[in-house]
């Protein structure tokens, strides 16, 4: 298990990396253990460019996820958790406030969506669609601790119909 400590270093990394100051963003980065939403190891990494993640392409460490590199969730299909900087990026230009309703389409394992719900809080809303079923299954246990965070396994071009 990874401290708070080196994830917190991870998220100054990341965001560092992108060019970004902003404090709630870091907070969040920081609060969600990354392990948590890439299945079991060991686990293949895909380094970013410019990134020097020090270990080789599979690892069971799970301090070897906090950096910004792609885990790959589905290899068969190409899926992966999505890079960390361009989702930090992404994040903070969106600029989630507590209590705001988002709705993330392409969810994945839930990664990002709870960071989103770290952001919006207990009072904000995330609906988080996935078309892929057994990447909602695990969106929808990853993200248990985050009560204001939905899985829905469905077509994002088609959910969520009601307004977030």
């Amino acid at each position: 298990m990874v401290g708070p400590e080196r994830r917190l270093a991870y998220a100054r990394h990341i965001l560092g990396r992108a060019g970004i100051e902003n404090e709630r963003l870091r907070t969040a980065f920081a609060a969600v253990r990354r392990e948590d939403f890439a299945g079991p190891p060991p686990w293949s990494c895909v380094p970013l460019e410019g990134e020097d993640c020090g270990f080789t392409r599979r690892t069971a460490r799970a301090e070897d996820l906090y950096t910004d590199c792609l885990i790959v969730l589905e290899a068969g299909r190409g899926v992966n958790n999505g890079s960390p900087g361009l989702h930090a990026q992404l994040i903070d230009v969106l600029a989630p406030r507590p209590g705001e309703r988002i709705a993330h389409i392409g969810a994945g394992a839930g990664y990002y969506t709870a960071i989103l719900a770290e952001l919006v809080g207990r009072q904000g809303r995330i609906i988080a669609v996935e078309i892929d079923r057994p990447l909602a299954e695990a969106a929808a246990r990853n993200l248990v601790a985050w009560p204001q965070a939905e899985v829905r396994c469905a077509d994002g071009g088609a959910e969520p119909r009601e307004e977030v």
